[in-house]
């Protein structure tokens, strides 16, 4: 059992019997590898509460069908994510070269996140498959002995700042002309 994981899961409850929780996703749970499980109730008095398994979780706060245990397996989402992010394709087997999820150029960034190798738990920003923008290349010259001082913007940016505060603007406008 060493190897195996814990599994995250969301209690979710239609019905209110109670009149406490409300309804909705109330509560967060982990199931651990030896079986034993706990629950986090969310909302205004948040709580943590251990159980010897899943099965007493579902007796004692499932309310007969009221709340269910929905598993939040984070590689079977990706799977499912994956599965959704494909190429389109015409009959004759033409493809468009679009996702059909989100008609951007296959594969799109949604489908390399979710088939990179990386922490299935991490929350994705489309930027971080993105390379890093180039460092600005604009510096103030030197006066006598004093070094260099650089722009440390990053980005397209008309407005250069360097690390000490100085700031100065392009000389050059849009069209080129000084």
């Amino acid at each position: 059992m060493a190897d195996k994981k814990p599994t995250l899961f969301d209690l979710i409850r239609d019905t209110d019997v109670s009149g406490v929780s409300g309804t909705g996703k109330v509560a967060e749970g982990v199931i651990f590898s030896d079986g034993h499980a706990a629950v986090h109730w969310l909302g205004t008095w948040p709580t943590t509460t251990p159980h010897p398994s899943i099965a007493s979780i579902k007796a004692v706060h499932g309310h007969g069908g009221a709340t269910r245990i929905v598993l939040n397996d984070p590689a079977d989402r990706l799977a499912r994510i994956a599965g959704a992010h494909v190429p389109e394709r015409f009959p004759g087997g033409l493809v468009s070269g679009l996702c059909v999820e989100c008609e951007q150029r296959y594969p799109c960034p949604t489908r390399v996140w979710a088939t990179t190798d990386r922490d299935v738990l991490a929350t994705w920003d489309p930027t971080d498959d993105e390379p890093e923008p180039a460092p600005c290349t604009a510096c103030l010259l030197p006066e006598g002995d004093a070094p260099v001082e650089r722009c440390i913007v990053e980005g397209p940016h008309k407005q250069h700042v360097t690390a000490q505060g100085r700031r100065w603007a392009d000389d050059v406008g849009e069209d080129g002309s000084q």
